[in-house]
């Protein structure tokens, strides 16, 4: 299976964006390759609201999966039939799309599915799904299948909880950790050039409250970090 960095997913959207491409292909779909990559994501998120009064709390994750076409990009848009297979995830009961399609806009060569998950609530292991391509409104050849990771349980334990008092600062408070574990927040503030913007709240001995501030908008991610 084929994994790709976040870096490279921006790198390639900065590309087509800038206009940086060459000029599209309008003569069809000669040689076109679709590629499926893999992708992954914990059972559900805590993550606070980013317009007044800044409510926090425990949402569904989503997955992303990405998809690729040929390079250079066509003039026309692209769809793309999909059918998710289970591997140890459970249709339904673990995620709850299974088929359906997605575009490729004229002009670029990079789409995004989004798979609901479905926060259980069991303590469970790592579970797989498989994304793979069904149809394509323009022929060409489907090289490979993605794999999707089901992480269990999310990124902040279910001990820990965020507030938020204004747009830039993010609190995490966890209650029952043990007494020797050293731990901090981390969100990511946003985008910066190649990469992410963090910021990172100060490290903590057990029971305690991490405080992150963002100097950079655009969205805020959290996570517990453990340092020991």
């Amino acid at each position: 299976m084929r994994v790709l960095s976040r870096l490279f997913t921006a790198a390639a959207v900065a590309l087509v964006t800038l206009g940086m491409t060459p000029a599209a292909d309008a003569a069809g779909p000669a040689g076109t390759v679709f590629t499926v990559w893999d992708g992954a994501s914990y059972e559900y998120t805590k993550t606070c609201e980013r317009t007044a009064p800044f409510t926090c709390g425990t949402y569904a994750a989503r997955m992303y999966v990405q998809i690729t076409g040929s390079y250079p990009p066509k003039s026309f848009p692209i769809t793309l039939g999909y059918q998710i297979d289970a591997v140890t995830a459970t249709a339904g009961a673990d995620y709850t799309v299974s088929s359906g399609t997605v575009t490729i806009a004229a002009g670029q060569y990079v789409t995004g599915l989004l798979i609901p998950l479905v926060d259980d609530g069991v303590a469970e292991g790592n579970e797989t799904l498989r994304v793979r391509l069904t149809s394509s409104s323009v022929g060409g050849t489907f090289t490979d299948t993605g794999i999707g990771t089901i992480w269990n349980d999310g990124a902040v334990p279910p001990d820990c909880d965020l507030s938020k008092p204004n747009l830039a600062t993010t609190h995490m408070t966890c209650t029952n950790r043990p007494a020797g574990q050293t731990w901090q927040h981390i969100v990511t503030c946003g985008e910066g050039g190649w990469g992410y913007v963090r910021a990172y709240g100060p490290v903590v001995t057990g029971g305690g409250t991490s405080t992150a501030v963002c100097t950079s908008m655009g969205y805020d991610e959290s996570e517990f970090h453990p340092t020991s």
